[in-house]
């Protein structure tokens, strides 16, 4: 597990391998149980099943021992790759700066230097604080979702031995599979936050490079604009698939979906969504009397939640029709006070 998890909850760790060495003794039962079926296979002349029984029982044996600190080095390999390829999404304003500023600059590239370089001014600098925001939440997302993963992993490997030794009877081999299938999953959540990364920083040296200007050379304002679109499909694209991308693994791994085109209908989803949620929660607070303060901030938290119930693949009302009633909750005014205030206004006719 990582090492921020481990000293988050030292103890849920700690009863969790309790828990895997009682069901490791558990398992024993139907290992035993294999190895009878694999006798009576060889008694009655069916030596390849016997052979096969008694090879996989063994398997079975190495591999409860081995198993956690196995699935413990596969999810270190699969973050360790993430940041090897440069991947973090809390870096791509890094990744921005020194497309515009140049590789030649410091190790950290920030404001000033987009807003001072050749390549830069004061439009990149402002385009490099949003790649920064949004960074930083789509950081804020991994960082939560690689603590979801390490949550399943831990329960997920500590009932393991049970479906590690269904693999000795023939009957339970097919279950064992599609349990390992789904853990297996969960373990290259990172594969998919690392794919959408190869995406982003593509899309940023394309919104930082020569192209752009060259293409609309002269047209300064068709110019900014295609920046803009550029960072703005890359911001939302950033946050979206930090969400996405574990579900996006998921589907590829147990239903063989592939994991373009998952991504890219997690995108479309979330913003499609979030967008009309949004609307739906502005014009709900507005007709319940809500403020402009109140309307816009209905508005912007069930577009929020939209957004992340469609990258998340959910087209469930649930979510939004809480933010909403919520928003109307808060926007609503005390029946005594509008009474008051209609008394007043009455009071006040010549």
């Amino acid at each position: 597990m990582t090492t921020s998890f481990t000293d988050m909850f030292p103890e849920l760790i700690e009863e969790s391998r309790r828990l895997y060495d009682v069901f490791a003794i558990i398992s024993s039962v139907i290992v035993f149980a294999g190895l009878c079926v694999a006798s009576v296979n060889g008694t009655f002349g069916d030596l390849s099943r016997a052979v096969r029984g008694l090879v996989t029982a063994a398997l079975v044996v190495i591999l409860i021992g081995i198993f956690p600190q196995l699935t413990d080095l596969l999810q270190e390999m699969t973050h360790a790759f993430v940041i090897g390829i440069d991947a973090d999404p809390s870096e791509s304003h890094q990744q921005f700066a020194r497309f515009i500023a140049g590789p030649e600059t410091s190790k950290d590239v920030g404001f000033w230097d987009v807003l001072w370089a050749d390549n830069g001014g004061i439009g990149k600098a402002i385009l490099y604080a949003v790649v920064l925001l949004f960074g930083k939440f789509a950081f804020a997302v991994m960082w939560l979702a690689t603590l979801i993963q390490n949550l399943i992993m831990l329960l997920g490997v500590a009932v393991a031995p049970i479906f590690l030794a269904m693999n000795s009877l023939e009957a339970t081999r097919a279950i064992a599979g599609r349990y390992f299938l789904t853990l297996t999953s969960v373990v290259f959540w990172p594969f998919g936050w690392a794919i959408a990364g190869v995406v982003t920083r593509g899309i940023l040296k394309m919104a930082a490079g020569n192209g752009i200007y060259s293409a609309s050379e002269g047209n300064p304002i068709a110019n900014g604009t295609e920046v803009l679109f550029l960072i703005v499909i890359v911001s939302l694209w950033m946050f979206i698939c930090t969400i996405a991308a574990p579900f996006a693994i998921t589907r590829l791994l147990v239903s063989g979906s592939q994991i373009g085109s998952s991504l890219l209908q997690s995108v479309g989803m979330g913003l499609s969504q979030g967008g009309s949620y949004a609307i739906g929660a502005g014009v709900t607070t507005s007709l319940a009397g809500g403020g402009m303060a109140a309307t816009g901030v209905a508005a912007a938290a069930a577009g929020v939640g939209g957004l992340i119930s469609g990258a998340t693949g959910n087209s469930g009302v649930l979510l939004p029709a809480l933010i909403g009633t919520a928003a109307v909750i808060a926007s609503s005014k005390d029946p005594e006070q509008e009474a008051d205030e209609l008394a007043e206004k009455i009071r006040k006719i010549p």
